[in-house]
């Protein structure tokens, strides 16, 4: 790479970026205004409407009883006090605000003026009301000074001492100091706003870069000019990743500003809390935003090439970047905290490094995972954005969906194999699906409720939407015949897989919590008795429906689609990945990726989908035996805690099977997919697999 042509592209890349209007909004005027103003906003706004409900005076009323004077004369500083008649709708008019709450007073069996007198007061009241949530805490802060004095009067009354009653006295301090406070507080939600903005500074200048070059025509003179993808992309990177570090920069100093003011001006020369950042601090943070920055602007440059207009690109990078903000915001939750496992988590582990910087917890061994994970997204996506470049299939193609074109099935041609973007299409219509259909079905009757998940929401839509599209069902779903020796090697391949699973859902239960509560529910869900059902009936539902089902969708639909656009292991993985994700469990993520990933090469390798759904039958059919028949025993030693000789016998079994596997197989596509009737796809792993 030629980095003298690099130094020249990123000039002028960064010239055109900084003309940009858009761009120098959210770069230097969002930051420095948006904080700020939110925070005299939000700050000026909380202060009204409390200073608002502390001042007004509600009306409390009493049902029974009265309320002795003194405590009466307590309640009326704030408020105003009426009796009520029991048989008025007292309960109606709480509820809509016409009363802030209602005192229920009972008497005891002797008068508060005895020693021994007590009386009962239920207090109702309306969460859904402003004013009788306020109201609440002051009759209740009324209430324990009343019971204090008349404590007091008593103890004095009997000549007790108070020392009778209050045995202990607890006195408490905190020795945390101001800046400790002060950065504690603001590593609650100080790095989600600094990676939201980091990433957000690159989200325009990548947009304007790629697909709004293409608008202006001038990513052509680019693309003909003697110069490398890789030079165009680096120049182009290096661009965007320089922008969104000064987004981010700016973003530190501006909230730095903004909070020390804040703090200054609410404080009033109290030095009981403060921010407490130093430039050690600082620099640390922004060190791990220029990783954001780098890593942010391959993203949303690979993701933006695909698009052939700004307002497309913006369709295509905001789900992007939505993905990107649901893990970020995990880390604002209470009691979170970096673990190994999210120090390999792009973004998320920079969102725990900057939060334990600023607690002072961060540790070496994090720092160095998050660095080194890291660095290798940051390079596969630039890997990935600068194979885009090098297609102009793919920065150029021609053709868009329109509403005719999707509804309409005259005009479709007949296929062979379904594209990337329909593949997109069905699994988020099946995702919708399954969220607001199967899970409320199954949660009301499970037997009925999995029959319509995976034979009505998981196995027709694909199926229809073949026939719709006038895609081959053969090429599409491998409806191929297999040597039977294959089907022996993939029952082989599960048994010796199981072992290595469980001891992977082990090490996932030491790193996430919850996971003996999702283990227990597991265990009822493969009961027999859970649904009600005979065995057989119970075994087809469980083990044999899933595999056809779950199969024609993920082997099927899905990896034919990717595998048209990636290389076979890409697309393999990929497939497996988004197989885990669909079972909506973080526990069963990794371990049903491992499966499917098994269970997409089967299928690759025997260029035919029963093998898999044969595999995916046993694996199941495997955990319900264990479940229902095997000794308590048997489940310690094999599927609770595997030991070395299991793990090595499991190999075994595992290398046997992919030796049956593959030279019982030839490996090579068939006629059916030699002969394509479209154009030859670009060479594999573009940017539509990210």
């Amino acid at each position: 790479m030629r980095w003298s042509i690099v130094r020249t592209l990123y000039r002028k890349e960064m010239l055109e970026t900084l003309r940009d209007r858009r761009t120098l909004i959210v770069m230097i005027l969002l930051p420095i205004v948006m904080y700020p103003l939110f925070g005299i906003i939000a700050t000026q706004a909380q202060l009204a409407q409390r200073r608002k409900l502390n001042s007004t005076r509600f009306t409390v009323g009493v049902v029974g009883i009265a309320l002795p004077s003194l405590l009466i004369k307590k309640i009326q500083d704030n408020d105003k006090l009426v009796y009520l008649d029991p048989k008025m709708p007292w309960k109606t008019a709480l509820r809509h605000g016409k009363l802030a709450l209602v005192l229920g007073v009972k008497a005891g069996k002797k008068s508060l003026k005895h020693p021994q007198g007590q009386i009962k007061i239920h207090v109702y009241y309306a969460t859904t009301q402003d004013s009788s949530r306020t109201v609440r805490k002051r009759v209740l802060k009324a209430f324990k000074w009343y019971q204090k004095q008349l404590v007091l009067k008593r103890l004095s009354h009997l000549k007790i001492p108070r020392a009778v009653i209050q045995p202990m006295i607890l006195e408490g301090s905190d020795l945390s100091t101001a800046s400790a406070r002060g950065r504690y507080v603001l590593a609650s939600i100080f790095p989600l706003l600094l990676l939201i903005m980091t990433i957000t500074g690159a989200f325009y200048p990548a947009i304007d870069l790629t697909a709004g070059e293409k608008e202006r025509g001038t990513l052509e003179t680019l693309l003909t000019a003697p110069l490398r993808p890789i030079e165009i992309v680096a120049g182009k990177y290096f661009a965007v990743a320089s922008i969104a570090s000064m987004t981010g920069a700016l973003n530190i100093v501006s909230m730095w500003l903004t909070f020390s003011q804040g703090l200054r001006l609410a404080a009033r020369g109290s030095r009981s809390f403060s921010l407490g950042l130093t430039w050690v601090h600082m620099l640390s943070i922004m060190g791990f935003l220029l990783l954001v920055a780098a890593f942010a602007a391959a993203f949303m440059l690979a993701i933006a090439s695909l698009a052939r207009s700004f307002k497309e690109a913006q369709n295509f990078v905001t789900p992007a970047y939505l993905v990107a903000f649901l893990p970020i915001f995990i880390t604002t939750l209470p009691g979170s905290k970096g673990t190994l496992g999210t120090s390999l988590v792009p973004l998320v582990n920079t969102a725990y490094a900057i939060k334990h910087t600023l607690r002072g917890t961060l540790t070496a061994q994090y720092l160095s995972l998050t660095l080194l994970s890291m660095g290798v997204a940051i390079a596969f996506t630039i890997f990935i954005a600068s194979r885009i470049f090098a297609h102009e299939q793919v920065l150029f193609r021609e053709g868009e969906y329109t509403l005719k074109g999707m509804l309409s099935r005259k005009d479709f041609v007949a296929r062979n194999v379904p594209s990337v973007p329909e593949a997109i299409m069905l699994l988020s219509l099946q995702f919708l699906l399954l969220f607001y259909v199967g899970i409320p079905v199954q949660k009301a009757n499970p037997a009925w409720g999995l029959v319509i998940t995976l034979w009505l929401l998981i196995l027709i839509p694909p199926l229809a939407f073949a026939w719709w599209r006038k895609i081959d069902f053969r090429s599409t779903f491998s409806l191929r015949r297999f040597p039977p020796i294959a089907g022996v090697g993939a029952l082989l391949l599960v048994v010796g897989v199981i072992p290595w699973v469980v001891l992977l859902s082990q090490w996932i239960g030491q790193h996430i919590p919850g996971w003996q509560e999702f283990v227990k529910q597991a265990e009822k869900l493969f009961q027999a008795g859970h649904f009600d059902l005979s065995p057989l009936v119970f075994f087809f539902l469980m083990a044999i429906s899933p595999g056809i089902c779950e199969e024609i969708m993920f082997r099927g639909f899905i990896q034919s689609a990717l595998l048209k656009r990636m290389r076979p292991w890409s697309a393999i993985v990929l497939t497996g990945f988004l197989f885990g994700c669909y079972h909506l469990s973080i526990y069963r993520l990794l371990p049903t990726t491992v499966l499917g990933i098994l269970m997409g090469w089967l299928c690759f390798r025997t260029r035919s989908i029963y093998p898999a759904m044969l595999a995916h039958a046993a694996n199941n059919g495997l955990a319900l035996l264990l479940t229902n028949k095997a000794s308590p025993q048997f489940l310690q030693t094999y599927a609770g805690k595997p030991e070395w000789v299991h793990l090595i016998i499991a190999t075994v079994f595992v290398v046997g099977g992919i030796y049956i596997v593959f030279h019982t197989t030839q490996g090579k596509p068939p006629k059916d997919e030699e002969e394509l009737e479209e154009a030859p796809p670009p060479p594999p792993l573009t940017a539509e697999c990210s």
